[in-house]
């Protein structure tokens, strides 16, 4: 581990709570990268409200990784054809934003966690952990986004050549640049979703924390 060259810690007060551009639900924006200010990102994290089964909106150019985080799940299809149920069980699904996916509920509301990365910019992951091992991710390029969905997550990193290590309360997110970070749920029912973004590329636009709205959600 080396040097961490960014971090922001954010609590669910700094969140952008707002609707589908359809109407069939409601996105909380946690954090984003614009591209530009006209509402495009290079990638963003979001939990979406879904009470109805139906279509999601397009993102052509960008791809999508989604997990279930409550409620009894939903089958995903992608162009008409089932191809993942996903529930708080299971691992995250990742798809590309420019096919047509739409869901079926499985016994009523769920809500999701959504990583969306515009794939000429980036590339990413999205890792479920709970009790267990810890997961080491991030690196240089590379900037790590830490959800802690239920109880709360440790980070250990090096700063300055000294060990640091953050107790993530439930419901923060934790956003990291620079260096590798391990992550671990100690108790039972901790759970944290983990979003690594691996830049390819990028713009002179700046690392943007829940402040601009998008209309093209979910």
């Amino acid at each position: 581990m080396g040097v961490i060259m960014g971090m922001r810690l954010l609590a669910p007060d700094r969140y952008r709570r707002m609707p589908w551009r359809n109407g069939r639900g409601m996105t909380t924006e946690l954090a984003r990268e614009p591209e530009d200010g006209m509402g495009n990102f290079l990638w963003r994290i979001s939990i979406s409200e879904v009470s109805r089964q139906g279509p999601f909106s397009l993102f052509p150019g960008y791809d999508r990784l989604v997990a279930v985080i409550e409620g009894e799940g939903m089958d995903l299809l992608l162009d008409g054809s089932l191809v993942e149920r996903l529930s708080c069980k299971t691992e995250p699904y990742t798809f590309s934003g420019d096919r047509l996916a739409e869901c079926r509920l499985i016994g009523g509301m769920i809500q999701d966690f959504n990583l969306i990365v515009d794939r000429h910019y980036g590339r990413a992951t999205l890792h479920r952990i709970r009790k267990g091992p810890s997961l080491t991710v991030g690196g240089v390029g590379a900037i790590v986004l830490v959800y802690a969905v239920s109880g709360e997550a440790w980070i250990r990193f090096r700063e300055q050549d000294e060990e640091q290590r953050i107790r993530l309360e439930e419901e923060h997110t934790l956003i990291l640049e620079g260096d590798q970070v391990e992550i671990t749920c100690p108790a039972a029912e901790a759970e944290a979703l983990v979003s690594e973004v691996s830049i390819v590329e990028r713009t002179n636009g700046h690392i943007c924390f829940g402040a601009m709205e998008d209309n093209t959600l979910s």
